[in-house]
């Protein structure tokens, strides 16, 4: 074959060709190695099906790559429709972006960093966060009163607010106060 190297397994067993290393370290290891050492680069580890010697179709691969001289990456790629596409990344930082190629948090969601989960377990969302169930907010939830604004609600059921003190709600005295007891109804 055309190929450096080129093996090829059993063909009448459930098992592949087998590397296999005897050292006691943690070294060693099997190594892909791409010498042309530019930020951006990668060597791969193609998935391919329908072999028949060279002639194959590649269905996935994972690569590592160069970010920079002391940075690396990993993608996931599959193929969708005949065309590969990277699926995930993880960046040097660590971060794991799921369709985001330059992911922003620790864990990132759709290209543009839509939905994000940092390391504290915080979550960040551009648009809002759909729920078919109950959304528990044990640790309270906090508005920003200089940029967040809250639209018209219908609340039907019970509300709770287990004695907490609900404040800044409204126009105080001509919309609605709130207290510790009952929530009192003003200028409506």
């Amino acid at each position: 074959p055309a190929n450096a190297l080129y093996v090829v397994g059993p063909t009448s067993s459930n098992t592949g060709p087998t590397i296999e290393s005897t050292f006691a370290g943690s070294a060693g290891g099997l190594y892909l190695y791409n010498n042309n050492a530019t930020d951006g680069n990668t060597i791969k580890l193609n998935f391919d099906i329908n072999a028949n010697g060279p002639s194959r179709n590649t269905y996935a691969s994972v690569a590592g790559g160069r970010a920079s001289n002391v940075d690396g990456f990993l993608t996931f790629s599959t193929v969708i429709s005949g065309a590969v596409g990277e699926r995930a990344r993880i960046d040097s930082t660590g971060n794991f972006g799921i369709g985001d190629t330059s992911p922003a948090a620790l864990l990132t969601v759709g290209n543009g960093d839509l939905f994000q989960v940092n390391s504290s377990g915080a979550i960040t969302a551009v648009t809002s966060i759909t729920a078919s169930g109950v959304i528990a907010a044990n640790g309270g939830i906090t508005f920003d009163a200089s940029t967040d604004t809250i639209g018209a609600h219908t609340l039907s059921g019970t509300v709770d607010a287990n004695a907490n003190i609900l404040t800044n709600i409204g126009n105080a005295g001509t919309d609605f106060v709130a207290s510790t007891g009952a929530l009192t109804l003003a200028g409506v």
